[in-house]
């Protein structure tokens, strides 16, 4: 077992994202006939390897620093169209939108 020098950045979409993605859906005119639940979309989440911080206010920083990027990842993950996504300028829409979670020690069990 070897201790990556990384940090791991998990984030689960929230409220706004769970309504964005419903809107989106009878945009477009999806054939699914439910609507999504925080439950379907918190099933698998994404999950960021990231350079490794010393202090838990360094992740913080990085979090700010590339906060859009992750956002830009997550809106495209569901609907490739950036036509239909809200409007991303506000890095403290990551913590409005999604749950973020970091974890500092991470191991390789390959």
């Amino acid at each position: 077992m070897e201790l990556i020098d990384r940090a791991l950045v998990v984030v689960r979409p929230g409220q706004l994202f769970l309504e964005w993605i419903n809107e989106v859906e009878e945009k477009l005119d999806s054939p699914e006939k439910n609507k999504f639940t925080l439950v379907d979309i918190q099933i698998d989440p994404h999950s960021y390897l990231v350079p490794e911080q010393d202090e838990p206010a360094e992740i913080k920083v990085w979090l700010a620093a590339n906060s859009l990027k992750l956002m830009e990842h997550e809106f495209a993950s569901w609907c490739e169209d950036s036509s239909l996504w809200p409007s991303l300028k506000d890095p403290a829409m990551l913590d409005q939108w999604f749950y973020v979670e970091v974890f500092s020690m991470v191991f390789d069990l390959g």
